[in-house]
């Protein structure tokens, strides 16, 4: 009998960089980029000081340690849904409001599916922006329809009427 389970996954590189972004909020900046450096050991990339020259960030300031270590969560955490709670829960509405797209992916010898004995074949890559777009305070005033309250859920009413003191979030109580 097969079982179907509901269960988030776990793997050590998001262990290591909520562990960053601890070290790094603590001010211990020199920790957190040590925890980023080792989910980059493992899939042969540099350490994050010797990468830093294409992006530029200052790493020496928590809110560049911050940055990159949001970076490299997007980067190593992709289709695990974990950057559009990334962005809640850093307040980020800059990243809400940028036009999303979509990045189709082509083997250069134009097999379709993975065959032979080629494990590692190379890519070319296409980014195309996604039209419309996904967020409901973009449609259809425009990105100055954004407000603080699109960080939070709404509570549905008939839960805040049954008189156990839950109130509504900000924003949502008009």
């Amino acid at each position: 009998m097969s079982r179907k389970y509901c269960f988030p996954i776990l793997r050590m590189g998001g262990f290591h960089l909520i562990y960053a972004e601890a070290l790094a909020e603590t001010g211990n900046l020199n920790g957190a980029i040590e925890q980023i450096d080792l989910v980059r050991q493992r899939v042969g990339l540099p350490g994050i000081r010797v990468g830093n020259g294409i992006r530029g960030r200052d790493l020496n300031t928590k809110e560049g340690v911050i940055h990159e270590i949001l970076r490299e969560r997007a980067c190593e955490l992709t289709y695990e849904d974990t950057r559009f709670n990334d962005m809640i829960r850093r307040k980020l509405a800059d990243d809400f409001k940028k036009p999303l797209h979509g990045v189709w992916t082509y083997r250069t010898d134009g097999i379709a599916a993975p065959q032979g004995t080629d494990p590692y074949p190379t890519f070319w890559y296409v980014k195309r922006n996604i039209t419309p777009t996904r967020a409901w305070w973009v449609r259809p005033y425009g990105s100055d329809a954004w407000s603080d309250k699109w960080y939070l859920c709404a509570f549905p009413f008939n839960e805040i009427q049954k008189g156990w003191g839950l109130v509504q979030n900000p924003g949502w109580d008009n």
